[in-house]
């Protein structure tokens, strides 16, 4: 951003700098549940929170916004996960779940297109759990109107979850 190699990032918390101004524009939120294989989600289902003691989970590293939320929820219902892998990358978490290997969280508002392409179902809602989105982008004289677009259409589309 600092450089203007790139016009805009997406993230899921605002982005400080000291050397450059940086401008963070919260674009929404999306409420978060657990998904999983049909094999898991049918074993795990009927005692769905306390069955996450007996299952992988999958879940995004420490320090990120969703892995705190998902640590306050469990927290709160008493239950101390039983992480199986934590991941950087959401699309390798996807397919390690899609492949059985844990019980993971998506943003709802990505839920169907997560279970059409990974054939993964969901197991329980995580009241609480939220995925914050926020656009980051430099301060520039010129405005990029491809990045408008884009926190306009994100704005249209998160603003049915809020």
């Amino acid at each position: 951003l600092a450089l203007h190699h790139v016009d805009l990032v997406l993230c899921d918390q605002p982005l400080k700098s000291t050397s450059v101004k940086l401008y963070n524009r919260y674009l929404g939120k999306s409420d978060v549940s657990l998904y999983a294989s049909p094999d898991l989600v049918k074993k795990h289902k009927k005692y769905f929170p306390e069955s996450l003691l007996k299952c992988p989970l999958l879940l995004p590293v420490k320090g990120t916004q969703m892995r705190r939320s998902i640590d306050r929820w469990f927290s709160k219902i008493n239950i101390t996960p039983n992480v199986g892998c934590e991941f950087e990358d959401f699309a390798l978490l996807k397919l390690a779940g899609e492949n059985g290997k844990g019980v993971f969280p998506i943003p709802d508002l990505v839920a169907e297109e997560v279970m059409r392409r990974y054939e993964v179902k969901r197991l329980g809602k995580m009241p609480g759990v939220v995925e914050q989105f926020y656009a980051v982008n430099a301060e520039r004289k010129i405005e990029n109107a491809a990045v408008r677009s884009i926190i306009e259409n994100a704005e249209n589309v998160l603003s049915l979850e809020v």
